[in-house]
């Protein structure tokens, strides 16, 4: 029966280029569609002619010899060393050559040997991108060493950092890089054929199935031997050590902590070490890191989509990985690089300390040159369909409302009285009322007795207001609402399919609740779906249409699924709650809008106006560093200063604070953004150095508009209360805005003719606001006592329950305009990466550990 259905499921597969199926047992990948035009028809082929076979004379005669074992001398050839050339036609039309050694490390590296031409594959040339050959070239020079040579670095190395951004095809990259360079060498030798003998590539446990299934579709199975360690991999790697059938082997980070030593004994030692999401290596100590300490290989190469997020240690630790002494010892570079930068970032540092830092940045970015390589997704523009990054502003609902003013007076006294401990349970609890309130759960989890109080009461406040008033569970999460609303419109007027990505497990459990009793087909990968399991879910979903029985939804654990994964079966995703870390983010978002990608693409990112959920965007956006503070262990929350906190634990009621923080005066109408550019700060005439503390608060909030500005210049505002028709860029949002304004218009009415409060008017909103004083006064009652429950739910009963409302959007469109290629343009942004990696990126030098965990593959998030 299941054979049956197997049968079945292989007729509904998709038929589209780049899509996998199985034939005969063998896996095909699709490239292309033949038409009947095409080809010709088959005819029989003409007979071959008989050619009559002339009988051979045979001569015979003696062969002299000048003695009786000597070897004849008749006219026998003498063998001599075959000329050195090529593997493959530099002339030939198309062919992509790599840079010819110069003088100096022909002295280094040659041997004495004749250099020849290296030439890429033909048939990876023929698939290759303009950026993806810059790439290759790039890493070739530097893993043979010329790029050393030529940017005269103090010491000689054979390493490269690979930074571009998802999508750009890394992977691709380092496979040219890896064919290239075990099948030909700069230097021509009869014995040897290739550069490397070995290669080791390290990922992510979840990436290695998706490296072999690369190399296998790009390189065929007999070119190279390709063994991935799926299982404990002690077979595989004493196959990999000991024999010469495989030359690549793909293992997890995981694996590697128990196999390093011995891959370090490996017959034919091990050429070139790659590490795929590289970025876990930001940490010499990192118990990862010390693995490689047993390899004496020099050729390494790191690939990460999200480079350096919070400061320089990490620029250090990765670059000293790929590239061992170039920098000083770590004292050294912070004393020289590292302290001025940061001073130089300092809202009040001296011109001269500015001076310093900019030429220190200015240095390092000299002595970086060649190492590292970003390009950004911008380049795909040209090859894909339209990608919309769309920023959703949702209202809170009264009911939410209530309860996150709630939690927030309770922490305002805890911070009062400095009985607070930390404020990470706090922190965690309000993002989960972003989320949902009923994923305030009444149980003992917390660690603090305080965090434990303040849940069983917003538990028992919930229930008491359930009680007393009628609401869906939709009407009490402001994002909820809206999401729920955008998936009824997407799945009735369209076949397009859905991605919905959350950190946290309890996050996916809710919405997977919702999605499935609105009838939606779903299907979940999170940290506890097996690594079959995730190969068959991903290869399911992206080779169907989209029918009424098949997954509308995908459900993503942004830590688990949100690297490597490539979902291109959909093209709407929903990033429902924000990380802290960025890079987290810019990983999910990039699972859609990849090579194959046939529709045009959404990406919606869910905010919740006022909340912390905005204030985590915000710091996203200006580089506040505050990731390692908040996923690390120990006294995190000691590291936050009260200004920090005040920010946090504060609620404003508005439509959007980041257009408010931003004081732009585009008017909500989608025109070009007029921030504020007056200088409102000058001097009247105090003594220098004197400022008062309303004028710092003020100057403070100036600089933050303008770090906002620098990022968000380039989008467009909509208030879709005000202007619901204004934004035309996604048909879904315009009708999910155009339906809440009919449903308030419907509801102004009827309170105008029955005279019955809706939410929506005046007395409403006055009759919250007195709720929102009785509230705030019992949070901080129970700060030192305890209060009374139900009364305080009786209190709330002039709450008129309304739904959240989508309030203000965001919108950046990324054209599909075709540019042409500039053959200088990579290296251009190459500099320009490594000045947004150490001149943009702020600095937080307060974490002094690293945090062990995230060494660990399977981030599964609890909260």
């Amino acid at each position: 029966m299941a054979g049956r259905r197997g049968a079945d499921a292989a007729w509904r597969i998709r038929i589209a280029k780049g899509n996998e199926v199985y034939v005969g047992g063998k896996e095909v990948l699709i490239d292309r569609p033949v038409g009947d035009d095409g080809h010709e028809p088959e005819q029989a082929a003409p007979p071959r002619p008989t050619i009559p076979y002339a009988a051979a004379a045979v001569r015979r005669r003696a062969t002299p010899t000048s003695q009786f074992y000597a070897t004849p001398r008749g006219n026998a050839p003498t063998r001599r060393a075959p000329d050195a050339h090529p593997r493959y036609d530099p002339n030939a039309p198309g062919a992509i050559v790599m840079k010819r050694p110069c003088q100096k490390h022909q002295e280094l590296y040659g041997k004495g040997l004749p250099v020849v031409d290296v030439v890429l594959d033909p048939e990876l040339a023929r698939v290759l991108r303009p950026h993806q050959i810059e790439g290759v070239r790039f890493l070739y020079e530097a893993v043979v060493g010329m790029a050393a040579l030529e940017h005269q670095h103090s010491s000689p190395g054979q390493g490269a950092i690979l930074a571009d951004e998802m999508g750009l095809g890394k992977t691709l990259q380092t496979i040219a890089l890896v064919l290239t360079l075990l099948r030909q060498s700069c230097y021509y030798s009869s014995v040897t054929r290739g550069m490397i003998d070995k290669v080791l590539i390290v990922c992510p446990l979840s990436l290695v199935s998706n490296w072999r299934r690369e190399f296998r579709r790009w390189i065929g199975r007999s070119s190279v031997g390709v063994l991935a360690v799926e299982g404990d991999g002690r077979t595989e790697v004493a196959r990999f050590v000991s024999g010469s059938q495989y030359q690549v082997l793909i293992l997890g980070y995981e694996r590697l902590r128990n196999c390093a030593a011995e891959l370090a004994k490996s017959q034919k030692s091990i050429g070139l070490i790659v590490c795929d999401e590289g970025h876990r290596l930001k940490s010499a100590n990192a118990k990862t890191t010390r693995c490689f300490d047993v390899f004496s290989t020099k050729r390494r190469v790191l690939l990460t989509g999200t480079p350096i997020q919070n400061d320089l240690r990490e620029f250090y630790a990765m670059v000293d990985f790929v590239y061992p002494g170039l920098f000083d010892e770590y004292a050294v570079f912070r004393r020289v690089f590292e302290e001025p930068i940061i001073r130089s970032r300092q809202q009040h540092c001296s011109p001269d300390a500015r001076a310093l830092g900019k030429a220190r940045s200015r240095a390092l970015m000299t002595i970086t040159k060649g190492i590292i390589l970003r390009r950004t997704s911008s380049i795909l523009s040209r090859y894909l369909p339209p990608r919309h990054d769309l920023v959703l502003f949702c209202q809170m609902p009264p009911v939410q409302r209530v309860l996150y003013s709630f939690v927030l007076s309770y922490v305002h006294a805890q911070l009062a009285s400095g009985k607070a401990r930390t404020y990470l349970p706090y922190i965690m609890m309000l993002r989960q009322l972003c989320n949902a309130p009923e994923l305030v759960v009444n149980e003992d989890e917390a660690s603090d007795a305080d965090a434990q109080k303040l849940s069983r009461a917003v538990c028992e406040l919930r229930a008491a207001l359930k009680r007393r008033t009628e609401w869906a569970e939709a009407s009490e999460s402001g994002k909820l609402h809206v999401l729920l609303e955008l998936l009824a419109t997407v799945r009735t007027h369209t076949g397009d399919r859905v991605i919905i990505v959350s950190n946290f497990t309890k996050t996916l459990d809710m919405l997977q609740r919702c999605c499935t009793r609105q009838g939606y087909p779903v299907i979940r990968l999170d940290g506890r779906t097996r690594q079959d399991e995730r190969t068959r879910l991903v290869a399911s979903f992206n080779s169907t249409e989209g029918e009424d029985d098949e997954p509308f939804i995908f459900l993503l654990s942004a830590k688990s699924g949100g690297v490597g994964l490539n979902l291109i079966g959909a093209n709407r995703l929903v990033l429902y709650d924000s990380d802290w870390n960025p890079s987290t983010d810019q990983q999910a978002m990039a699972r859609i809008h990849r090579d194959g990608q046939m529709k045009p693409c959404f990406i919606y990112r869910m905010l919740l106006s006022g909340s912390i959920d905005e204030k985590i965007y915000q710091r996203q956006l200006t580089k506040m560093g505050l990731s390692d503070t908040l996923i690390g262990e120990g006294t995190a929350g000691d590291s936050f200063s009260q200004e920090d906190l005040r920010d946090i634990f504060m609620l404003e009621d508005t439509k959007c604070l980041t257009h408010d923080l931003l004081e732009c005066l585009c008017g909500g109408d989608g025109s070009e953004a007029k921030v504020r550019t007056d200088d409102r700060e000058k001097n009247d005439g105090k003594p220098p150095g004197f400022m008062t503390a309303k004028e710092h608060t003020r100057i403070t909030a100036k600089q933050q508009s303008m770090q906002l500005a620098a990022q968000l210049g380039n989008q467009r505002h909509y208030d879709m209360l005000a202007h619901p028709g204004k934004f035309v860029d996604d048909d879904m949002l315009r009708y999910v805005a155009s339906r809440q304004q009919l449903r308030r218009a419907e509801a102004l009415e009827h309170a105008e003719q029955s005279g019955e409060p809706t939410g929506y008017d005046d007395e409403s909103k006055a009759a919250l606001e007195s709720v929102l004083a009785h509230v705030c006064a019992a949070g901080a009652r129970l700060a030192h006592s305890s209060i009374d429950i139900p009364k305080l739910a009786r209190d709330c009963t002039a709450i008129t329950p309304a739904p959240g409302e989508l309030a203000y959007l965001f919108a950046h469109a990324r054209s599909a305009e075709v540019e042409r290629e500039d053959s200088s343009a990579p290296r251009a942004e190459q500099e320009s990466a490594i000045e947004n990696v150490i001149v943009e990126e702020q600095l937080d030098d307060d974490e002094e550990n690293e945090n062990e965990n995230e060494d660990e593959d399977e981030d599964v998030n609890d909260n």
